[in-house]
């Protein structure tokens, strides 16, 4: 009889719940893209088997804890015991189809690993110089970044001002930008939070780049402007933040193991304005980690992120 109302499981019926277009092995385990948490695949049964009320129990288990760490509930559906026979159960395939379409989202998110920062000095005699720096996140796999992301896992950049060692406006004003650029949030699977700062002119805030979004060339997320308020010779300075890749490493549609973030602080000619003073100042990056949670029962599959 077909798994429907009031009919019992085939083999073939509990393999479709498994490996059938977007099914539960494609969210829970190696997935592709952006789905799979990277979670031990459940295994299919040989046609004509009988699926035991254990591995009945089991997928329904499974798939509670996806709908817990999706929205901090399960799908209400009941594990059977040894003994109960195997029938329809509604909750099942439709939580299957529902834990996939939300397979990005998750109602908690576990522990963060605040990054001791790195210190740049952009120092320059006549203050018209591009200063560049970078910060890498790597991941020990292709497969790994994914779950990371996919599980709900982050990276934020904070930029923080810090001396101006020169005392000049210049100085001043590059510190400014810094502040009011403030860093990228919410840096995940699909798109991010934008700066973390206010105030100057804000001339890019690109809300839709995330890891699946990344190519081998700079993107840029952020770019502030000086706004001519404050120290109006300098308005072609700016601050950017952009990202890229080391581009796909794997065979599951990842995007790269490898995100680095490129910091560009530009003091620019002043078009005439006779106030090219020296730049000498110094501000810290920190690039901190926030990871996937596992308290609804996901196994951590992504292991740990190196920064750099």
């Amino acid at each position: 009889m077909a798994y429907e109302a009031g009919g019992l499981i085939s083999a073939t019926d509990y393999n479709n719940l498994l490996n059938g277009s977007n099914k539960f092995n494609t969210v829970w385990s190696t997935g592709t893209g952006d789905a799979g948490y990277g979670q031990t695949a459940v295994t299919t049964k040989t046609a004509g088997d009988i699926v035991s009320a254990t591995e009945w129990a089991s997928l329904i288990n499974k798939l509670n804890i996806v709908r817990t760490h999706q929205t901090g509930a399960g799908t209400g559906v009941v594990a059977v015991v040894t003994g109960d026979l195997i029938e329809y159960q509604s909750g099942v395939d439709t939580g299957i189809d529902t834990a996939y379409t939300q397979r990005l989202t998750f109602n908690a998110q576990g522990t963060t690993t605040t990054d001791a920062g790195t210190t740049h000095n952009p120092v320059d005699a006549d203050g018209i110089a591009t200063f560049t720096f970078t910060r890498t996140a790597t991941f020990a796999s292709a497969d790994q970044a994914r779950y990371f992301f996919n599980a709900g896992g982050e990276l934020n950049l904070a930029l923080t001002a810090g001396a101006n060692t020169g005392g000049t406006s210049r100085g001043a004003q590059a510190l400014a930008m810094v502040t009011a650029c403030g860093g990228i949030q919410d840096f995940r699977a699909n798109d991010n939070g934008g700066r973390t700062g206010t105030g100057e002119t804000e001339t890019t805030n690109d809300l839709t780049i995330g890891y699946y979004d990344l190519t081998t060339s700079n993107q840029i997320i952020s770019r502030v402007d000086e706004s001519g308020a404050a120290y109006t010779p300098y308005t072609a300075d700016f601050i950017s933040v952009g990202v890229k890749s080391n581009g796909a490493q794997g065979a599951n549609g990842d995007t790269g193991t490898i995100i680095t973030w490129t910091i560009t602080l530009e003091a620019a000619a002043t078009g005439g304005g006779g106030f090219n003073d020296n730049i000498d100042v110094n501000f810290t990056s920190a690039l901190n980690v926030t990871y996937p949670e596992t308290a609804s029962g996901l196994s951590n599959t992504w292991g740990t992120v190196t920064i750099g």
